[in-house]
């Protein structure tokens, strides 16, 4: 079993987390269905502005929707739309064809690309901010069961993009940190996608969503786990 494989199943089973618990605590502009349903209405939004013939205006609208209801002060400059916007191409693809740090996916301002990358398809691309890499970092560490001195596997490296606050909280592990250059935000969106996704499957497999969690999808997703670590991964 691979590193990652075998996180995925520590979360699933071993970390003792309450997933239903966790999602129930979600509180971002809404309780966990409304969470879900601007995740789909985002997916909407980017989904028709993929389309060959749609005017960039309307990506950059749905782009700036997205980074309102995430908080986000900063406006997207031109050229980072542009990459999220190829990028966001590629991504729709599905995963079978992009590799866990394809530099096809660009990395700059992960934490808002990445809210753009989610709705691409919220079933596959997760949301990775700093809340999410905060609580996969505290996982991790709980996970390895290494010294605090010693650094995680590289795999299970997954740099926490750069919280807001004056000061910033720190990140929960210094020997894996802060996001520093773009091809690390793109390799923790990828690989926290893959890892979200794994959890979902294996929890699937093992019993179900409760019927008291069916909304949208009646089966656990990726934006469920996604979910259920943002509510965890307060500083």
């Amino acid at each position: 079993m691979d590193q990652l494989e075998a996180f995925a199943a520590f979360l699933a089973f071993g970390a003792g987390i309450d997933w239903t618990g966790e999602l129930d605590g979600y509180d971002w502009n809404g309780n966990w269905r409304a969470g879900i349903d601007r995740r789909f209405e985002h997916h909407s939004m980017i989904s028709a502005a993929l389309r060959p013939a749609a005017h960039p205006a309307e990506f950059a609208a749905a782009a700036d929707t997205i980074r309102t209801w995430g908080g986000i002060n900063a406006r997207i400059q031109l050229p980072d739309l542009v990459a999220f916007r190829n990028s966001s191409v590629v991504l729709a693809g599905g995963p079978a064809g992009i590799g866990l740090d394809d530099a096809r996916v660009a990395g700059v301002r992960i934490a808002t690309a990445s809210k753009i990358y989610g709705a691409v398809d919220p079933r596959v691309w997760s949301i990775y901010d700093s809340r999410v890499g905060r609580e996969l970092q505290r996982r991790v560490r709980q996970h390895v069961q290494l010294p605090a001195d010693t650094a995680p596997p590289a795999a299970l490296q997954f740099k926490m993009p750069p919280p807001q606050g004056n000061p910033p909280p720190p990140a929960p592990d210094p020997k894996v940190g802060v996001i520093t250059y773009h091809a690390q935000g793109r390799s923790g969106f990828l690989r926290a996608s893959h890892v979200f996704r794994r959890v979902a499957a294996m929890l699937q497999a093992n019993g179900g969503l409760p019927n008291g969690f069916h909304h949208v999808d009646q089966t656990w997703q990726a934006y469920h786990i996604e979910m259920a670590m943002f509510a965890m991964g307060v500083p």
